[in-house]
């Protein structure tokens, strides 16, 4: 059984992580290219939706961004750790590619 303070702290907690800023965004970790648009450059939108879900062999697309099961993942994210699932990738945070997990070759 839980202390009434526990069951106190547990209920402030979401709120408080989002007050003072301790919760992601929303874009991060989201692989819906029209949540990620806004967050990157102009232009992310067409390049999200060309790549995302190709195949790592396609030319363009697999030197920008990570494979899983042989499938390009285009992903939001604001730092490095936010890509840890995706062997290797990092956080882009440049203009052009800010707030999505890059490729390792990059």
């Amino acid at each position: 059984m839980h202390s009434p303070a526990r069951a106190v702290w547990l209920l402030l907690l979401p709120a408080l992580q989002v007050t003072y800023g301790c919760a992601k965004p929303d874009y991060v970790g989201s692989r819906d290219c029209e949540e990620l648009a806004p967050h990157v450059s102009s232009n992310f939108l067409q390049i999200c939706k060309l790549c995302q879900a190709a195949e790592c062999t396609d030319m363009t697309c697999g030197a920008l961004f990570p494979c899983i099961d042989a499938k390009i993942v285009v992903q939001g994210c604001d730092d490095d750790e936010d890509c840890s699932k995706l062997e290797g990738a990092k956080c882009g945070l440049n203009s052009d590619t800010s707030h999505v997990c890059l490729s390792p070759a990059l």
